[in-house]
Order: C-alpha cells, then sequence, then structure tokens
C-alpha cells in the first residue's frame, strides 16, 4: 500500500544545520498545489538538535517486521498505512484528518459501507446515527481521491460504497470534528471504525505518535495556511494495535 504522504512533505536540511526550513505541501481549496516554506522557530531548531531527527525518518517510526496479524476470514476486515494525513485549513481551526485504508471482505456476501468514523482516546465502538457533537469522535466527511500533486474531494466515491464478495477496496476518508484535541502533541490511542450494512462495525486500533515537536510543527503549518487562504496537509506516523 502506497504511504498517505510522500516522504517530501515534511524535509529538514541536512545535518540540521543553522537554519532548518519545514517545507509543506499546500493545497488551495484541495485544487492546487503551491509549494511554500517555513521558516522554523530557533526552539523548534534546539528541539529538533536534540532529538538528532530520530522522529522525521519513517522508517525510525515504523514498527518491526513480523508475522502478519491473524484476521478472522469469516468478517471483514481493515488494513491501515504507517501515516495519517492531518490537515490544517485556514478557515477550519478544530481536528480535520484523511485516513487511508483497505477494507477487505473474506466473505461470500456483498457488503456495504454506510459510514467512516474515528475514536481519538477509545476503542469503544460508536453510534453512527448519534446526532449531535460527541467530544474526541471524528466523523465521516468526504471520500477524497490521492494524486501524485494534489488530493481532490472525490466525485465518485459516496456512501454507501459496495465491496464485492471475495475482494478488497483501498480509500481515502476526510473526517472532522469542531474540537481541536491536540491531535499530533503526544502519543493517542485511536481506532477507525466502518460502519456496515448488516450493523457489524470493524475496527482498526493505532497508535498516532505526537511530541512537542510534531505540535510546532502542526502550529506553524496551521499559521501558514491561514496567513495563505489555503490548506496544508501532514503525514503523522502511526503504529497498528494488534
Amino acid at each position: 500500500m502506497k504511504p498517505i504522504i510522500d516522504a517530501s512533505l515534511v524535509k529538514v536540511e541536512a545535518k540540521l544545520a543553522e537554519t532548518m526550513k519545514i517545507v509543506a505541501n499546500l493545497f488551495p481549496r484541495y485544487h492546487v498545489t503551491n509549494n511554500i516554506t517555513v521558516e522554523a522557530p530557533q526552539e523548534l531548531i534546539e528541539q529538533a538538535r536534540a532529538a538528532e531527527g530520530r522522529s522525521l525518518p519513517a522508517a525510525d517510526l515504523s514498527p518491526e517486521p513480523g508475522p502478519p496479524p491473524v484476521r478472522d476470514s469469516t468478517q471483514p476486515s481493515l488494513v491501515l498505512p504507517t501515516r495519517i494525513g492531518i490537515v490544517k485549513a485556514w478557515n477550519f481551526s478544530g481536528l480535520r484528518l484523511q485516513v487511508e485504508f483497505a477494507i477487505l471482505n473474506d466473505t461470500d456476501r456483498l457488503i456495504a459501507i454506510r459510514n467512516v468514523m474515528a475514536l481519538v482516546d477509545g476503542n469503544e465502538i460508536p453510534d453512527p446515527q448519534a446526532s449531535g457533537y460527541v467530544q474526541d469522535q471524528v466523523r465521516f466527511k468526504q471520500f477524497v481521491d490521492v494524486m501524485p500533486d494534489v488530493r481532490l474531494p472525490s466525485r465518485r466515491r459516496r456512501l454507501p460504497v459496495l465491496v464485492p464478495a471475495r475482494s478488497g477496496l483501498w480509500l481515502c476518508a476526510e473526517l472532522e470534528t469542531l474540537e481541536d484535541v491536540g491531535f499530533g502533541a503526544s502519543e493517542r490511542e485511536c481506532s477507525l471504525f466502518v460502519a456496515l450494512d448488516d450493523n457489524s462495525t470493524p475496527r482498526a486500533r493505532f497508535a498516532a505518535h505526537g511530541d512537542s515537536f510534531w505540535a510546532a510543527v502542526l502550529a506553524r503549518m496551521q499559521e501558514t495556511a491561514t496567513n495563505e487562504k489555503s490548506a496544508a496537509i501532514l503525514g503523522l506516523p502511526i503504529t497498528p494495535i494488534r
């Protein structure tokens, strides 16, 4: 499965020299791609030096290789990549995520996806029909088409999504909540839920990595997106929890 964000979205200059610049791809209204350079504050540079850049390479944050998890072949299951996209937009101050996942339908029946949700700091299955705001619950907004240079709201994917028997489907869902829960500032245990037409809800648990360095990067992204009246996306490392 291709990673959610190309490694070029976040770079650190070689050897973390006197100046460090973080490059983020901006997607104004999700239709045009601009490259801008964000000057990192001095305290962020010093913190990055102290960490020797270990928090940035994806390879250092990936789980150790091992046997694949055992899946129940009688139920659909979810597979996640190693990163989750955090969107910072000039006109939105809550939490907006872009989650890529594969749903594997190992059953002999057609299934239909009727909702996609995520829960921050929890694993209890949320009620997809519940109305109103629920703290730490990140709800479905739309599907996104991922292309090499831009991400666009999908015109071909709408709920419900059908998955034929004995097949799989790769999707990217954009989820959001009005609450800024400090995603990226510390490690958080989260769950992705996919509600199906038979009232079953496959889930995938994962740890979203974060610390003060990532929090500072995201804060600067928000500031830049606001000034540019645009939006930026960053791939935050995640690790599946079995």
